[in-house]
C-alpha cells in the first residue's frame, strides 16, 4: 500500500493476537531497500485509533455470603476511549433472584472497587465485575447476637430471611458458642426474653439473642467471702443477702468490683435492680445500727429527786454497738436523786445494766427508787386507828418521824380510856441540844410525843394503841329469878380495867327479879375474884358464895360469869301448892330438879323429900 488502501492479514501469528480483551494500534512504515539490501529512508506514520477486541470478564452475582453466579461473560458494547459501558440486562441475564434480593440497589464492584450501580461503565482491561444483591428489607429481619461485655466483640448483628428457624440461623451464620478463657464463665445457652431459645424457634424482627453464661459472683461481708452463680442478665436480687447480715450493723451500700482486675465498677445501695453481666466481686459497707433513746419520767416518781432541764424528755440517737452504760454515765452526772433513793433506768419497768446493748427504739425512764436500807417503817396500831396510818409510813433513817410521816390526830375507840402508845421496841426520842435518848418499849407515849421519835437503821417501829381494858361480867339467868340493868335488856355488865362492878354500875343499877316464892340468897362466880376491903383485897375462890355486898366490891381482872342462887322466902302448905308453883308434874320430876345453889336438897325440899 502506497499511501492508502485495503489489505488483509493473513499472518496466522499475527492474527493470534486478535484475542478478546486486546487493543489494537496500526501504523504504517516505509522505507527503501538499496543496492546492498539495506534498509534506507525508514519512515513511520503517525499511529492509528485503538482498536479493541470483543470484552470478556469474569462476573460474579452473590447474595450474602453465597456466590450464585460465577462465570465469564462477553460484553456487547464497543469500548470507547478504553472504557466500556454495561447494560443491567447483560448482568441480570444469568440469575434471577427470588424475592429476599434484589438488583435493584445492589453494590457493584469492578476489580474490588465499587461502582455506580445505575450506570456501570468499566475499564477495557478490568478483570472481574462483581455484584452484591441487594436484600429486600420487606423481607428480612435484623437479629443481634449479644454477648456479655467480657466477651462484647463477638457481638454481631444479622439479616435473616423471614421465617428463619434460630438451627437454620446458626447453621448458616456459622454461629458458635464463644468459650472464656477462664472458669468465671461457662455457657449455658442462646435466650430471646429470658427463655432459652429452642432448635424450632422462627425468629422475628429486630430481636436480640442473648448468649448467655454462668457467670461466678464473689460475695464479700467483710470476715468471709462465698461463691455464687448467676445465669447473665439475671438480676442480683436472686442473691441471699443474709450472708450480709452483721449484728449490730446495717449495709449502707454495695461496691461491685471487675473479679478480672479487681477494679471498682460502681457502688449501689440496692441490688434488687443490678443485673449479672461480667464476673463480679460485691462487697458490703457496713454502718452501725442507731436508735432513738427517749429519756422520760413519770410524773408521780419525779418528785423524790431533779433532773437537769438539758436531759428532760430529751431524744438521743444511740449506736447499737455501744454499752448503754456509757450514755447513763453522763446522764447521772444531771441527776439528783433525794434523800434515800438512788437512780435507776429502766425500761417496760424492768432496770437497764449498765453493760446492756439497745438493739431498738426505747424509752428510758429516769427512776427513783427508794434505798431500803434507808428507811423504815412507822405503823400505828389500834381499833378504830386510820388503815393509812396501821399499814404503816417510811421514814428516812435519823429523822424524826414528824419530819415524814402523818401523825394520829385521835386514839381510835372512844368507848375506852386511852393510856397511850406502846411500840415494839426500845427506841430514840430527840431531845434538847439534838441529844438523842433511848426510851424503853415499855414507856407509854402520849400523842403529842410521838414526833420527837427519832428512827434508826434496819428497825421499823410498829406503836399500839394501849386502852384501859374492858371486862364482860355475865349475871346467868336460873329459873328462879332473871338479873336485869335499869338502862340495858342485856344481862351483860362492861367493867373497865381497875374498877369494880359497884363503880360500873353507878349509872346502870343491878336488878334481881326472882320468881314468886324466891328471894336472893347470894351469887358465885365461875372463877376466883378479888373483892376490894378497907385494908386491901381479898380472894373469893369459884363456887364461893359471894354476898350481895361483896359483888359490888369485885375487880374483875378477865371476863367473868356470875350466877344468882335463889332460896325459897315461903315453905309450901301443900304438895299441891308445891308441884303447882314449881311446875311439877311428877315426884320423879321433882328428884331431878337442879338448884343453883349450896343448900342440902333435903332441907329444899322439905316434906316433899320423905313422900318420894
Amino acid at each position: 500500500m502506497k499511501k492508502s488502501g485495503n489489505g488483509k492479514i493473513v499472518d496466522k501469528s499475527l492474527l493470534k493476537l486478535f484475542a478478546p480483551n486486546t487493543r489494537i494500534i496500526m501504523n504504517v512504515m516505509t522505507y527503501d531497500i538499496d543496492n546492498n539490501g539495506s534498509i534506507k529512508n525508514l519512515e513511520y506514520s503517525k499511529s492509528s485509533k485503538i482498536y479493541f477486541t470483543k470484552k470478556n470478564i469474569n462476573l460474579i452475582v452473590s447474595e450474602g455470603n453465597k456466590e450464585v453466579v460465577n462465570r465469564n461473560i462477553e460484553l456487547r458494547n464497543i469500548p470507547q476511549e478504553d472504557k466500556i459501558a454495561v447494560y443491567p440486562y447483560e448482568i441480570e441475564q444469568y440469575y434471577n433472584p427470588d424475592k429476599y434480593y434484589s438488583y435493584r440497589k445492589a453494590v457493584i464492584l469492578i476489580d474490588g472497587k465499587e461502582s455506580n450501580s445505575e450506570n456501570i461503565e468499566l475499564p477495557y482491561l478490568a478483570k472481574k465485575i462483581e455484584v452484591k444483591l441487594a436484600q429486600d428489607k420487606d423481607y428480612w429481619n435484623k437479629v443481634t447476637v449479644e454477648y456479655p461485655s467480657e466477651l462484647k466483640k463477638d457481638n454481631k448483628e444479622y439479616l435473616i430471611k423471614q421465617g428463619t428457624t434460630f438451627s437454620s440461623f446458626v447453621k448458616e451464620n456459622d454461629i458458635k458458642e464463644i468459650t472464656s478463657k477462664d472458669a468465671k464463665y461457662e455457657f449455658s445457652g442462646f435466650y430471646l426474653d429470658d427463655k432459652e431459645i429452642v432448635s424450632s424457634q422462627v425468629l422475628g424482627n429486630n430481636i436480640k439473642i442473648q448468649a448467655k453464661y454462668n457467670t461466678k459472683v464473689v460475695l464479700d461481708n467483710g470476715s468471709s467471702k462465698k461463691e455464687v452463680t448467676l445465669l447473665t442478665g439475671q438480676k442480683l436480687s436472686e442473691i441471699d443477702t443474709k450472708f450480709f447480715s452483721k449484728e449490730k450493723y446495717h449495709v449502707e451500700s454495695y461496691s461491685i468490683y471487675n473479679a478480672s482486675d479487681n477494679s471498682k465498677i460502681k457502688d449501689v445501695k440496692d441490688l434488687s435492680e443490678e443485673k449479672v453481666d461480667n464476673s463480679i466481686i460485691i462487697k458490703a459497707n457496713y454502718k452501725e445500727n442507731v436508735n432513738t433513746l427517749k429519756i422520760r419520767q413519770d410524773d408521780y416518781n419525779k418528785r423524790f429527786g431533779k433532773v437537769d432541764e438539758s436531759i428532760r424528755d430529751k431524744d438521743i440517737e444511740w449506736p447499737e454497738t455501744k454499752k448503754i452504760g456509757e450514755l447513763l454515765s453522763e446522764l447521772r452526772k444531771k441527776i439528783k436523786p433525794s434523800t434515800g433513793y438512788e437512780v435507776l433506768f429502766r425500761s417496760n419497768k424492768k432496770v437497764i445494766n449498765d453493760d446492756e446493748y439497745i438493739n431498738s427504739e426505747t424509752i428510758i425512764e429516769i427512776y427513783f427508787k427508794k434505798v431500803e436500807s434507808e428507811w423504815v417503817n412507822v405503823k400505828f396500831v389500834g381499833r378504830g386507828i386510820d388503815k393509812f396510818l396501821s399499814d404503816g409510813q417510811d421514814v428516812l433513817v435519823g429523822s424524826r418521824i414528824d419530819s415524814m410521816a402523818n401523825l394520829p390526830t385521835a386514839t381510835g375507840v372512844t368507848d375506852q380510856e386511852f393510856l397511850g402508845w406502846q411500840a415494839n421496841g426500845d427506841y430514840l426520842i430527840a431531845g434538847e441540844n439534838s441529844e438523842k435518848i433511848r426510851v424503853s418499849k415499855n414507856k407509854l407515849l402520849q400523842t403529842n410525843e410521838l414526833g420527837a421519835v427519832v428512827t434508826e437503821k434496819g428497825k421499823d417501829i410498829e406503836f399500839n394503841a394501849v386502852y384501859r381494858k374492858l371486862f364482860n361480867v355475865e349475871f346467868e339467868n336460873t329459873f328462879a329469878g332473871n338479873i336485869n340493868f335499869s338502862k340495858d335488856s342485856s344481862n351483860i355488865l362492861r367493867v373497865d380495867e381497875f374498877n369494880s362492878i359497884g363503880d360500873a354500875t353507878k349509872n346502870n343499877k343491878i336488878l334481881v327479879v326472882p320468881r314468886s316464892g324466891y328471894s336472893l340468897s347470894h351469887f358465885i362466880a365461875n372463877k376466883t375474884v378479888k373483892v376490894n376491903m378497907d385494908k386491901g383485897t381479898r380472894e373469893i375462890f369459884a363456887g364461893q358464895k359471894i354476898q350481895e355486898n361483896d359483888l359490888y366490891n369485885v375487880v374483875p381482872t378477865s371476863d367473868l360469869k356470875i350466877t344468882p342462887v335463889y332460896k325459897l322466902s315461903v315453905v309450901p302448905s301443900s304438895l299441891e301448892e308445891m308441884i303447882e308453883n314449881n311446875k311439877i308434874k311428877t315426884v320423879d320430876d321433882a328428884l331431878d330438879i337442879k338448884f343453883e345453889s349450896t343448900e342440902n336438897i333435903r332441907k329444899i325440899l322439905g316434906p316433899l323429900y320423905y313422900l318420894r
